[in-house]
Parts: C-alpha cells; structure tokens; sequence
C-alpha cells in the first residue's frame, strides 16, 4: 500500500502495489474496504459465473452476495443462496474457484460427508491443497471491518 494524503479521494490499483489517494481526514481502512467491495461486485461475479459453467446441476447462477466475514469464506443456506467473503477478492484466483466450487457443491450436498467430497475431487480436484493454501492466509479473511467503509 501507498498512501498520498491531501491528492484526492480514490484507490488506483498499480499491480502489485494498491496507491491510496486521500483527503485530510479520511479513513485509509475505509478506502481500502471500500475499494475491496467495488472490487469483489465484479471478480466475485464473474468467477461464479466461470465456475457455474463447470458443474452440471446449475444451468444459471444461483442467488448470491459478497460481504465482509469474519471468520469463514463463504457460506451456503439451505435456500440455496450462496454467500462469499468479500476478501476473496485478495486471494489467487484458482482459490477463489475453489471456495465457490465448494459452496456450489452444498448445493447437492449440503453436508461435508463422502458424497461431498466425490463431487469436489470431481470438480475441484485440488481442493485439498487449496483449502490448505486458504487456511495459511487467514489473516487476509478475517480482518475486522472499519466503522465506516468508504463509498
């Protein structure tokens, strides 16, 4: 991250380096959660539409959202919405396919029992080395939200 304080009021994304343009007063964390959101609205749509097109019991995309959780990557109700954190968006994108494979597949199963794992070693078959990946970065998943996020 960098920061210019006093230079506007946007976040620019340089590739590796994410510059922070602020006003007196404003929230850096704000920004950057700010931008982060902006971010998944898209990255997150279209890696659930690309890993949709790759399992054969969905012919359109479920219901969804992104929002900032604490402590899991993404969730799965029994109506069949899907949830994912919006800090997936920091992660390498073969994990964030695979994060929504897995709640794709709580979609037949909605346990993580035998039948579950046949379908991820099906659609996902490194899931195991993604999962271990994902739980070596938590820290970039659960990181508290700011009082008040940047528009």
């Amino acid at each position: 991250l960098e920061f210019y304080p006093g230079d506007g009021r946007y976040v620019e994304d340089k590739g590796s380096v994410l510059r922070i343009h602020l006003n007196d007063g404003d929230d850096p964390k704000a920004m950057v959660w700010g931008w982060y959101q902006r971010q998944a609205d898209t990255v997150l749509a279209r890696a659930l539409e690309d890993d949709v097109a790759r399992v054969p019991w969905l012919n359109q995309i479920p219901e969804w959202r992104h929002t900032f959780m604490r402590s899991q990557c993404g969730s799965c109700s029994v109506s069949g919405q899907i949830s994912l954190n919006t800090h997936l968006v920091k992660l390498a994108p073969e994990l964030t396919s695979y994060v929504i494979t897995h709640e794709l597949c709580h979609l037949v199963e909605l346990n993580h029992g035998t039948a579950f794992n046949a379908l991820m070693d099906i659609h996902a078959p490194d899931w195991r080395s993604h999962r271990q990946a994902i739980n070596r970065v938590t820290g970039l998943l659960s990181e508290e939200k700011p009082v008040h996020t940047a528009a």
